[in-house]
């Protein structure tokens, strides 16, 4: 009776893969986040070749990245990135601007990404009116795929899943110059429970309750 009783509230959950273009409304509907800031890249600044796939981990949290290859230049590898931005606030980007940056492999507790992401050029300087567009999967099938016109290093984008998240990718739309996706602080974190998901637990364990109160008389 208990499990029917459950089985049935959690049928009103649904599946949802929110976006969020304001940090501070991210933020909110997260919980634990840490940033992945890229300043432990295995190079001494901006501007050199970083090879790939990157592990990264950001408190209790763990992903990859991993580059596509380049049709444009096929002597780029697989997996080629490159470093852009400051000594002190370095940036991931590909090495080809055809390239798109891949996050996967995101450790189970991993529900919601955000970070910066934008376009740059052939030294790694950002460039403003020119595409960015990032795909995130999750866990349940959903995807969103979000395209920006004219992005800077300060737009932010961030989506929070119900379920584990699956991937993000990043791409730079090539229209009448080569720009180059890139990322910046990437956020990774839990999502905060729905109401919903606070009321079947209360439910459940009013069931649950009710049952061990039947039993007892």
């Amino acid at each position: 009776m208990a499990v029917a009783a459950l089985v049935g509230l959690s049928g009103a959950s649904q599946a949802a893969l929110s976006v969020f273009t304001d940090q501070a409304a991210f933020l909110k509907a997260v919980t634990a986040p840490e940033t992945l800031t890229f300043e432990d890249l295995p190079v001494s600044g901006p501007g050199l070749p970083v090879s790939g796939p990157l592990f990264m981990t950001a408190g209790a949290y763990s992903d990859t990245a991993s580059a596509s290859g380049s049709a444009i230049d096929p002597t780029i590898p697989v997996n080629s990135f490159y470093s852009a931005g400051s000594a002190s606030d370095l940036w991931l980007t590909t090495n080809a601007s055809d390239s798109a940056i891949t996050f996967s492999g995101f450790s189970p507790n991993v529900r919601a990404v955000g970070g910066y992401f934008f376009a740059s050029d052939i030294e790694g300087n950002p460039v403003a009116n020119h595409a960015i567009s990032v795909l995130a999967v999750d866990g349940s099938g959903l995807s969103s795929l979000q395209r920006f016109s004219d992005t800077t290093p300060t737009s932010f984008l961030g989506f929070v899943s119900t379920g584990p998240l699956i991937s993000v990718t990043v791409s730079a739309e090539q229209l009448v110059v080569y720009t180059w996706p890139t990322v910046n602080n990437l956020i990774l974190a839990t999502a905060v429970p729905e109401p919903e998901t606070y009321a079947l637990l209360l439910a459940g364990l009013a069931v649950v309750g009710f049952v061990a109160r039947r039993r007892r008389a």
